[in-house]
């Protein structure tokens, strides 16, 4: 090759290249640093609204939107008009409806702005992204807002899935985050929210302490009114303290190879009792977390502690159950 066509194609070579970078450049700059991780770690553009809307959140009754949609599997972003209705939370919790192109303003984690919340049948969609997944197989047309702690700045979110109900909260960031999964079972999904007395319509305690009905899933299943917090990682969990169970339960101790210990205290290093022969009992009081209170016709009471291991057996007082104890839910 001649000297003089060799740096030609240099040239062009290095045009090339310079073009490129460029438009790499200009389109990293296109890319918003504000971003917000999605169901499944997939990280998606979190919507932008334009000035002028932001400017006139707090002065109006309504906002309307468009956002558009992205290409992926599923659509992760709104493509319709959306008429956005301020709202506040006047008492604990909220329902609300799906309703096509109807969606609501309400700030729920104390950051100066209303953030828009709108349900489809795939999920609960916040700032136009779809938040909270949900199976598309059932019918989703109501979440809630719950306001557990007062104090905090945050209202919570609570969705239905799998027979049980899902909380959420919205970080300063802008990302939705697990309050905590499964945090009440299943009652009467389509009670009215007044008629609940589960999750959905909680009694206030005191500032940072909601009650409310749930069902254990021990021993078959009972149900417990109990108290419940946040805590130090935004979770919702019990208060332990004695609660008396609703109705007390019937279980029977068949374990023949097996002597039960009853302890007088909830201690694993306190005085217990021990029972030697098979015999029937009530669950009449449980600390909602490990520990249930048992009681027979013999005057024998007492403690047990119950947990799993880590292949998701029964563990009753730190040993298998295997079958040691029978529940019975229809015993009256």
């Amino acid at each position: 090759m001649k000297k003089s066509a060799w740096f030609v194609c240099a040239i062009s070579a290095l045009a090339a290249i310079l073009s490129l970078t460029g438009c790499a450049e200009r389109n990293a700059a296109k890319v918003p640093e504000d971003t917000v991780v999605a169901a499944g770690n997939r990280e998606i553009q979190k919507e932008t609204l334009t000035e002028a809307v932001h400017e006139n959140k707090e002065n109006t009754e309504e906002i309307t939107g468009t956002i558009t949609r992205q290409d992926n599997e599923k659509p992760l972003r709104l493509e319709e008009n959306v008429v956005y209705e301020t709202i506040s939370l006047e008492n604990m919790s909220l329902q609300l409806t799906a309703e096509a192109g109807r969606g609501w303003a309400i700030d729920i984690n104390s950051d100066g702005r209303p953030e828009n919340l709108y349900m489809e049948p795939e999920g609960v969609y916040v700032e136009g992204v779809l938040a909270v997944p949900l199976d598309e197989n059932e019918e989703n047309d109501i979440f809630w807002l719950i306001d557990v702690d007062t104090e905090d700045g945050y209202i919570e979110l609570l969705t239905y899935q799998n027979m049980a109900y899902d909380l959420w909260f919205y970080d300063k960031e802008g990302c939705l985050k697990s309050a905590g999964q499964n945090v009440c079972g299943w009652f009467n999904r389509y009670a009215e929210n007044e008629e609940a007395e589960d999750i959905r319509n909680p009694v206030r305690i005191d500032e940072q302490t909601i009650s409310f009905r749930d069902r254990f899933y021990v021993f078959d299943s009972y149900n417990l009114t109990a108290c419940y917090r946040l805590n130090e990682e935004h979770k919702l969990t019990v208060v332990p303290e004695e609660y008396e169970i609703e109705p007390p339960h019937p279980i029977a101790f068949i374990g023949e190879q097996k002597t039960l210990k009853l302890y007088r205290e909830r201690s694993k290093r306190g005085e217990f009792s021990v029972i030697e022969e098979p015999t029937a009992f009530m669950l009449t009081t449980s600390d909602g977390n490990s520990w249930v209170y048992l009681e027979n016709y013999n005057g024998e009471s007492g403690w047990i502690y119950i947990e799993e291991n880590e292949s998701g057996d029964m563990l009753i007082n730190g040993e298998l159950e295997r079958g040691d104890f029978i529940g019975y839910s229809n015993i009256s």
